[in-house]
């Protein structure tokens, strides 16, 4: 499936473009463009995995959720507890909230 030229983005397994993640090329970005971060210098895709991992969701479910590789899912992940040099995704967890990453629950 082509996508609109010069255009970085997910490419998911419907042909239609449509499907359960929505439109495939929503998320595409110009090539060579640089990635829209927030004030905590984190990117969508960065904030998505941090959700997702709160969420209790393993490599593979995060891969499927943002169609991209398990291996991506898992280089994403560790590069941000790299970041909050966390040893443990629980670590993670909780250095995230700290951070302001993720919101506090009481």
């Amino acid at each position: 499936m082509a996508g609109p030229a010069g255009a970085v983005g997910r490419q998911g397994g419907d042909e239609g473009g449509e499907g359960e993640g929505g439109d495939v090329w929503a998320g595409a970005r110009t090539l060579g463009a640089s990635e829209e971060r927030d004030e905590g210098g984190l990117s969508s895709q960065e904030r998505t995995v941090i959700r997702l991992l709160a969420q209790g969701l393993t490599d593979e479910a995060i891969a499927k959720r943002l169609a991209v590789s398990p291996r991506t899912a898992r280089r994403l992940a560790n590069g941000l507890m790299e970041r909050l040099d966390a040893a443990s995704r629980f670590e993670f967890g909780v250095r995230a909230v700290q951070r302001g990453w993720l919101p506090r629950t009481e």
